[in-house]
């Protein structure tokens, strides 16, 4: 009798990799498969100084995509797979290149999570708001909080924390004359957590899905923001699980877990950042909510913003192809098609090439 296969999921160690690691395990599982953890270190785990942009692999064997950046964090995972000592991993998709790794493929996406941004404070900052917005001060409006922020004296107070160029961006544009100290806050979502609860931020920001589903959400502490305030990252909220192209067997498992509405959400919002380039130096929002595709970028002072509507026609085609097709099928369907074309149109006409080298949709190349 041949003993029945056992599949490695490639996981980095955080408490956030584990959830979505030990979530995919399950519901394979479920499936009746066999599976185990493979515990991977990688190279940005072992960098936490500086921002990821800043960093820069010298390796000319590596893709360029995984030289920097949130690469960074994918590199060892991929190579277990590719290598065979893994079969499949879990990404947060807002974190995976745009760009493909030779030999994978991103199967299927679980469905989406709050995409939303959150603002966590310290207790020095929530007595501060308490003196202007009463005993539950996160119980008032976003624009309510934001509005007494801005009332009060940033001149010599713990710094304000994030990892991320858009949500620098949005803090600068919202906070603009006040000069908010501004810093980059590596580490696992625990450890930030942490650091403000200690006062060392006065406060940081980073995605609701992280919180939600470690179980760290606060409401006494945390403030979520409306996507219609902080437009999330593309496939925020989005786990995308991906395995050898060649691994036929496996593929048919995954597809059984694909959600075919956040497939779609995602592809289309990453259909925007792979023409715009997809590196982490520029600050890039995009959102689908409804028939709409929202974006913003921002870079050397630059900023422009597009709306895209999809009719009806459009909305019922991609559903049906997103039904019965893989995620990467979607993806890469969707960068040649027309819809692509007419996005690439709205970052031209709306200025995004002063600030990126665009790429030209693929049925133009």
């Amino acid at each position: 009798m041949s003993q029945k296969r056992i599949f490695r999921i490639a996981t980095r160690k955080s408490a956030l990799a584990l959830w979505q690691a030990n979530t995919v395990k399950q519901l394979l599982e479920n499936l009746g498969l066999q599976v185990e953890l493979n515990l991977v270190v990688t190279t940005g785990d072992k960098m936490q100084r500086g921002a990821l942009a800043d960093i820069s692999l010298d390796d000319p064997n590596l893709p360029a995509h995984l030289k920097t950046g949130k690469g960074l964090f994918v590199k060892e995972v991929q190579e277990e797979i590719l290598a065979g000592r893994a079969d499949l991993a879990v990404h947060s998709m807002k974190d995976l290149p745009v760009e493909t790794t030779a030999g994978l493929r991103v199967v299927a996406v679980l469905p989406r999570a709050n995409p939303s941004d959150v603002m966590v404070f310290s207790p020095s900052l929530l007595a501060s708001l308490k003196a202007l917005l009463g005993n539950n001060p996160l119980q008032n409006s976003a624009i309510e909080v934001i509005a007494a922020l801005r009332k009060l004296n940033w001149k010599n107070s713990a710094p304000v924390g994030t990892t991320s160029a858009r949500r620098q961006s949005f803090l600068r544009h919202t906070f603009k004359e006040l000069e908010l100290p501004l810093s980059v806050l590596r580490g696992n979502v625990d450890t930030r957590l942490g650091r403000v609860a200690a006062d060392e931020f006065s406060f940081i920001m980073l995605a609701r899905a992280g919180i939600d589903r470690l179980g760290l959400h606060n409401p006494t502490t945390t403030l979520t923001l409306p996507v219609t305030l902080s437009l999330p990252a593309p496939a925020q909220g989005i786990v995308a699980i991906e395995c050898r192209e060649d691994d036929n067997l496996l593929r048919a498992q995954l597809s059984t877990l694909n959600s075919f509405e956040a497939s779609f959400a995602a592809a289309f919002e990453r259909t925007t950042l792979w023409l715009t380039g997809g590196n982490c130096h520029t600050a890039l929002a995009a959102h689908q909510n409804g028939n709409q595709l929202n974006s913003w970028a921002t870079a050397n002072s630059h900023y422009s913003e597009f709306t895209h509507t999809l009719n009806e026609i459009e909305q019922k085609k991609w559903q049906k192809i997103s039904e019965n097709s893989d995620h990467a099928e979607v993806f890469q369907s969707l960068l040649q098609s027309d819809i692509a074309e007419k996005i690439h149109t709205h970052l031209v006409e709306t200025g995004y090439e002063k600030m990126m080298t665009l790429r030209a949709p693929k049925s133009a190349q």
